[in-house]
């Protein structure tokens, strides 16, 4: 009865410890994907920046284009 007991008791022990691994595994792993997260959240926000720069250089450029097309038929002129 007490081997039974014993292994029993090991069994538990054996159990609770490999609860205890993934538990502290799962927090490090959720640890690791809210900063991912995080970093995710500002790759995008600097995209979104990026994007309506790009935007509005393209927008100057097209109107220095133009400028300089009017400038150049009104030299021609």
């Amino acid at each position: 009865m007490e081997e039974e007991l014993r292994k029993v008791t090991e069994l538990f022990e054996d159990s609770q410890t490999k609860l205890e691994q993934c538990t502290a595994d799962l927090d490090e792993k959720h640890k690791r994907l809210e900063e991912t997260s995080k970093d995710l959240q500002q790759t995008k926000e600097k995209l979104v920046e990026e994007e309506f720069i790009c935007s509005e250089v393209t927008s100057v450029h097209e109107s220095l284009y133009n400028t300089a097309g009017q400038l150049l038929s009104t030299a021609d002129a």
